[in-house]
């Protein structure tokens, strides 16, 4: 199953639909790579004006980083995990291509960094942003701050 679709809605505007509403569209390694990919794409693409990020479904935005797949990760795999989230963190900040998030239900942890990494956030009245690591006594690992 693909980790996200990246659909053409306009002649200049793209969306990107993180997929995975049972675990709440978390942050996967495979997901994070997804979208890098497309960053690159995008990068390329002249025509492309702007990017709406949405999760699938109604329950979840993105609700950060998959903790079951991070439990299976040695620390070199998490530091590998958390260099790629900044990378595309950083590539999203300055690409000329406007980043929409489009926010309905909650943004944790990494949902909420990358909505902080989009130039414009759109929050429905059940959205909910927060950096629940700090409760578990770990820094946001993508820039959040």
């Amino acid at each position: 199953m693909p980790e996200m679709i990246a659909e053409r809605v306009a002649e200049h505007v793209e969306r990107w639909t993180f997929l995975g509403e049972a675990r709440r569209n978390t942050l996967t390694r495979a997901l994070v790579a997804a979208l890098g990919l497309e960053l690159s794409r995008a990068a390329g693409d002249r025509s492309l004006r702007s990017v709406v990020l949405t999760g699938e479904g109604r329950q979840s935005f993105c609700a950060g980083a998959d903790l079951k797949e991070r439990r299976m990760m040695s620390a070199a795999d998490v530091g590998q995990f958390l260099d790629d989230l900044r990378r595309l963190m950083l590539g999203m900040e300055r690409s000329p291509v406007v980043f929409l998030a489009a926010l309905e239900g909650p943004a944790f942890g990494g949902g909420t960094e990358l909505a902080l990494a989009a130039d414009l956030r759109v929050a429905s009245e059940s959205a909910t942003l927060a950096l629940t690591e700090v409760t578990l006594g770990i820094i946001p690992g993508a820039g959040g701050t």
